[in-house]
């Protein structure tokens, strides 16, 4: 059955089914009955017409907009069908692509001047004038594909050289974190467990003993989800003392770093493939050309590090480190 359009007549929303092409045109979309959830009044007034004259309802908008599709994100868990992208250990579930073509659909409807760079569709080309938006619709899609509780949404964004809009959300749970530039749900915990986080996959052997080295040199405990986006939810619960990433992608990073980056405490540094320093957040022309670059590329823009202000010696021990690889 096509795809329909939630509306005051029609109260449900259906997940876009494309058979794992996230390029599909919406006239192609289908639905089925086992992926369909209703819809309030509320939402579909945000859905249709959304007051989006502030950071702030723009914010509150897409977490209310987030609701139903974190719904339809735990119906689909056990029963979705898995794609493999290049390689074996890459996946990509229909969940994937048709949350994310909701969340477009309605950035195309009512944010039109805006950059959205998702992880399953084309890259579009980067601006230094707009808000750009990097969406993870299931970060964590492997744990997800094995039922395992670990994933998240991740809306992120960057505007005048600063961390913009960034929402994360558990589907399991429904737990919360948002920041804008004047607000944020977040506060730094009273303590923090002496972990260091990293994410890499079991066969890439040169990374597994770099944090080897690292947890020993530093007298650190791991801390490990298999979800970049899942990490950085736990460290702003202080599950952890330092996190990095080599090689990121930035759908993975921009939103669990855009919330830190709202407490002085953080030391967040970002390296391009150079090893060269840049501000994470910026959109200077030098550094938009060098992203849309990337983009055209395998999108893996530099080398991430969030250590405590107070701890530069682990910073510059993950750096020293991070230059062998």
């Amino acid at each position: 059955m096509k795809w329909k359009e939630p509306s005051n007549n029609h109260p449900f929303l259906f997940l876009p089914l494309t058979q794992g092409n996230p390029q599909c045109a919406q006239i192609d979309w289908v639905q089925s009955t086992a992926y369909k959830t209703p819809v309030t009044t509320k939402w579909l007034n945000i859905w249709n017409t959304p007051t989006l004259t502030s950071d702030t309802e723009i914010c509150d908008s897409l977490i209310e907009l987030i609701q139903p599709l974190i719904t339809l994100i735990n119906l689909a868990q056990s029963s979705i069908d898995i794609h493999q992208k290049e390689q074996p250990h890459d996946l990509v579930t229909d969940a994937d692509i048709g949350i994310e073509l909701l969340i477009r659909l309605w950035f195309s409807k009512h944010l039109p001047s805006h950059i959205l760079i998702g992880e399953e569709t084309t890259k579009a080309p980067l601006s230094t004038e707009a808000p750009i938006w990097y969406l993870d619709p299931i970060d964590g899609t492997s744990n997800y594909s094995k039922n395992q509780a670990n994933y998240c949404l991740n809306i992120g964004s960057t505007y005048n050289n600063a961390p913009y809009i960034n929402i994360v959300i558990l589907p399991r749970t429904g737990e919360t974190y948002f920041s804008t530039p004047t607000t944020s749900n977040y506060t730094l915990p009273n303590t923090h467990t002496s972990a260091l986080c990293t994410e890499f996959y079991p066969h890439r052997t040169k990374e597994a003993s770099l944090f080897n080295e690292l947890l020993k040199e530093n007298q650190l405990t791991p801390h490990q989800t298999k979800a970049i986006g899942v990490s950085l939810f736990n460290m702003l619960q202080g599950h952890c003392t330092a996190f990095y990433k080599p090689f990121v992608k930035p759908w993975d990073i921009m939103t669990g770093a855009g919330i830190l980056a709202t407490h002085n405490f953080w030391d967040i540094c970002f390296l391009k493939h150079n090893m060269d320093s840049h501000p994470l957040f910026a959109n200077d022309p030098n550094f938009v050309t060098y992203l849309n670059t990337i983009y055209q590329q395998n999108c893996r823009i530099g080398h991430l590090i969030i250590t405590p202000k107070n701890m530069p010696d682990l910073k510059n021990s993950i750096i020293d480190k991070l230059r062998n690889l």
